[in-house]
């Protein structure tokens, strides 16, 4: 998870602007500028403009951090500075070259090319962002959904087929993600609820729905990729709840059941014993992580059920002594076990000997 923060900071603080030597050759910036300040391109205007982004391609997908970061730095130039005919062209023939190569490029090649999608606003952007975060590589998928994060806006008020695309990608491709930071992305990517209207609030909905039931299946079975790290897609499920039907907060209970399951499972087996203190900072990290997805898959739960006298893991969690924290949180999970059981035929139980314990 580390190295995929950093690699992924490493992308963005180069788009950002980093400092290199210019490598454009006089000629050619005169022929950039002139193409800029034009309201129309010809054919061969547009072979100029084909020729010059190549390189800058080449660039971007180097190796050499220095000249990548020319290459970036002379896209974002000329593009900021064009007219909107030239915007448009340039953001289309990027997003071309990009497709083909950030395939052949190294992973933090490849990730850069997917983040510089972004910049260009260019219409094709969302259908390569959505190629790019089922790539195998950690860093493409990462960037792949921080641009699918950063074009919400423009996804809220564009057409419908396109949005649904969009979903339904991100859902799968998060039932799927062994990234922690990616996954939580890819809740971000799906939050829509301060973007107004939406062209398809339902697909939206679904989409949440969908990837916390794949999830939720994971958990039943106890092998999970990014472990509890579902936290914000729980939360953002509980603002959704008025676009749900009866069977689909069904769906959204039991799959939050097996999450709250699963999440006390790996606290009461080990994880509540880490002291701030004198465990190491990623096993502190890593049970806090827990903690939060304990009490978020709980609130849901308490919402959707309704108990008269709801159980309280997470209080019980907070509140108990040390001695007393793992049969106290056990014993509050079992009445949510006999509660689920008795009401709606969930089935789910706290497990203490779990077999997957990531870091």
């Amino acid at each position: 998870m580390a190295s995929t923060n950093r690699s992924l900071l490493a992308v963005l603080v180069m788009l950002g602007g980093a400092l290199a030597p210019a490598v454009a050759q006089p000629a050619e910036k005169d022929v950039i500028k002139q193409l800029q300040v034009k309201a129309d391109l010809s054919d061969q205007d547009k072979a100029a403009l084909q020729t010059w982004t190549e390189q800058r391609v080449q660039a971007i997908a180097s190796d050499d951090p220095a000249t990548a970061a020319v290459g970036v730095r002379e896209l974002r130039k000329a593009y900021e500075q064009g007219s909107p005919t030239f915007k448009a062209a340039l953001a289309e023939v990027y997003a071309r070259l990009a497709r083909g190569a950030y395939k052949r490029a190294g992973r933090e090649a490849a990730a850069r090319l997917i983040t510089l999608v972004t910049v260009f606003k260019q219409p094709d952007a969302p259908a390569l962002l959505v190629e790019a975060i089922a790539d195998k590589r950690v860093p493409v998928r990462a960037a792949a959904a921080v641009g699918l994060r950063r074009l919400r806006q423009e996804l809220a008020t564009g057409e419908a087929a396109t949005f649904a695309q969009v979903q339904q990608a991100l859902a799968t491709a998060g039932a799927k993600e062994s990234s922690a930071v990616v996954l939580k992305t890819i809740y971000e990517a799906l939050d829509y609820t301060k973007a107004g209207a939406l062209p398809d609030a339902q697909a939206n909905a679904t989409a949440v729905l969908n990837l916390l039931v794949g999830r939720g299946q994971q958990y039943a079975g106890g092998k999970v990729s990014a472990e509890a790290a579902d936290t914000p897609g729980l939360e953002l499920a509980g603002k959704l709840l008025d676009r749900y039907n009866d069977d689909q907060k069904k769906r959204l209970l039991e799959a939050s059941a097996r999450m709250l399951a699963y999440g006390v499972s790996r606290y009461v087996d080990d994880l509540y014993q880490v002291d701030d203190k004198k465990s190491g900072p990623v096993r502190v990290a890593l049970r806090n992580r827990f903690e939060q997805f304990i009490i978020a898959a709980e609130n849901l739960l308490t919402v959707l059920a309704r108990p008269a006298s709801p159980p309280a893991v997470s209080k019980t969690m907070q509140e108990s002594v040390a001695d007393e924290k793992r049969i106290n949180v056990a014993n509050a999970m079992k009445q949510w076990s006999k509660l689920l059981a008795d009401q709606f035929g969930i089935q789910v139980e706290v497990k203490t000997d779990s077999a997957e314990k990531q870091p």
